[in-house]
């Protein structure tokens, strides 16, 4: 279930219906944002909304995960990141993000990740939590990197996005510790 988590700079929170005008103008309706999305620019407003309110709709499902990325000093909704697909059988979670352009480059993608992972790995049964970019949409694989996310394999023809109809990914997973475990880090 999509609950705040809270971190150094921002506030991951479910959206609200009034996050509609601030989502659309600072990043879903940008051909930059949206380049190595999967999904296309909105259009308009309305499209928005309508999103928004397919989210809220669904907050009271048990595995439905969609946070509003708000940076804490601005109160500013400056994207999103959300369970993207689950997969049941080895209790794996996918996950996706979308930050708006003029908020690049301040390690906040990474933040949000980090926070949803660790909410994950405490308040769910996912033992698993992976993400996949282009290879071209290098930034992006930083920020898995950065979130303690491990490279596991390039998958030949594996996405598709605004810019190529197909594309290869880089896949990358972290795996839950157990109490009993503990990782050493190689950085």
């Amino acid at each position: 279930m999509t609950s705040e988590i809270t971190t150094l700079n921002l506030i991951l929170r479910p959206f609200k219906i009034s996050d509609a005008q601030k989502m659309f103008t600072n990043w879903a309706n940008s051909k930059s944002v949206c380049k190595y999305l999967s999904w296309q620019p909105h259009k308009n407003i309305l499209e928005t909304e309508s999103i928004i309110t397919s989210w809220v709709g669904r907050y009271n499902e048990p595995n439905f995960y969609q946070w509003c990325i708000v940076e804490k000093e601005s109160n500013e909704p400056i994207g999103s990141i959300s369970v993207l697909r689950t997969f049941d059988k080895d209790k794996r979670a996918e996950i996706g993000y979308a930050l708006g352009e003029k908020w690049w480059g301040k390690g906040y993608t990474t933040e949000a990740l980090i926070g949803v992972i660790e909410y994950l790995f405490s308040n769910s049964e996912y033992l698993v939590i992976c993400a996949k970019h282009d290879t071209e949409n290098i930034a992006s694989g930083k920020v898995m990197q950065k979130s303690g996310m491990k490279f596991i394999k390039q998958i030949k023809g594996g996405g598709k996005n605004n810019i190529h109809p197909v594309c290869d990914v880089n896949y990358y997973e972290i795996k839950k510790i157990s109490k009993n475990q503990t990782e050493t880090k190689t950085d």
